[in-house]
């Protein structure tokens, strides 16, 4: 009875802080499966926060927890990381047709996965939506992200790594050719066994990037991977938080835009 009082607390204390932090921005569109596209386009990152009636299921109570444990790190992350919102739960990638690409369970923390699932799961959630300039990568990121997603072959693990040195360095180009070499094999890279939300979205994206890279170079090696912002961070080692940091940098700086927020209602 304590531990579920103690979430609900939590999750009140979070709501209330996404939306004094929106007070000044435009209502939220309200969108559902059927009405998506009129909002949502392919590739889209949605960065997901607790709404005005929110029903926390499990697997968002999990993220909530690796949530915790990032808050507790801020202080010591570096300057791109301090302009996200920690009170950031989750992240995913949308497909079109109120499908998304995602990082959940059908029945709970045991049996997520990375999948397909309609945009209509997440009833009364709150999105911010963010769209990289380049339409024809956006495109490209929601077809690799299709094709990992479609056969539930990888699962899922929790956000709880070492976000600090989430930066695109040497670990991080090693990863990113891997993820490219395998833009458009079915179920993803066959060396990864599972991911989280954030990682799932930045490895597609990198994918996609790196894809293009190496049909200039067949011969590219992890040195010369290059990385635009927004998703110029290591994805295994990321989380909504730090990736919401890189994707408002990359708005400042015209390489991605803020589309806008949307809530979640089901039809």
């Amino acid at each position: 009875m304590a531990i579920a009082k103690n979430v609900t607390a939590l999750a009140a204390v979070l709501c209330l802080s996404t939306f004094r932090a929106a007070a000044d921005e435009p209502p939220a569109t309200v969108i559902d499966g059927a009405s998506a596209d009129t909002v949502l386009k392919p590739g889209d990152v949605l960065v997901k926060f607790l709404g005005p009636t929110t029903k926390t299921d499990l697997g968002e109570k999990v993220v909530q927890g690796g949530q915790k444990v990032i808050k507790r790190l801020r202080e010591s992350f570096h300057r791109e990381l301090k302009k996200g919102d920690p009170n950031a739960l989750h992240t995913i990638l949308y497909l079109g047709r109120g499908q998304t690409a995602d990082t959940r369970g059908t029945t709970g923390p045991q049996d997520a996965h990375v999948g397909l699932f309609k945009l209509e799961v997440h009833d009364g959630h709150l999105f911010q939506v963010y769209r990289p300039k380049d339409a024809s990568l956006a495109a490209a990121a929601a077809k690799v992200a299709e094709a990992w997603a479609t056969p539930n072959r990888m699962k899922y693990k929790l956000p709880v790594g070492p976000v600090r040195f989430a930066y695109f360095g040497p670990a991080a180009k090693k990863d990113a050719l891997d993820y490219g070499k395998n833009a458009a094999r079915v179920g993803g890279p066959p060396d990864v066994k599972a991911m989280f939300c954030s990682e799932f979205v930045v490895a597609v994206y990198q994918a996609a990037i790196v894809e293009r890279q190496l049909a200039k170079n067949a011969r590219l090696d992890a040195r010369h991977v290059t990385m635009p912002l927004g998703v110029n961070l290591q994805a295994s080692h990321t989380s909504p938080f730090a990736f919401h940091s890189h994707l408002i940098e990359a708005v400042a700086k015209k390489q991605w835009q803020r589309v806008g927020d949307v809530l979640v209602k089901k039809h």
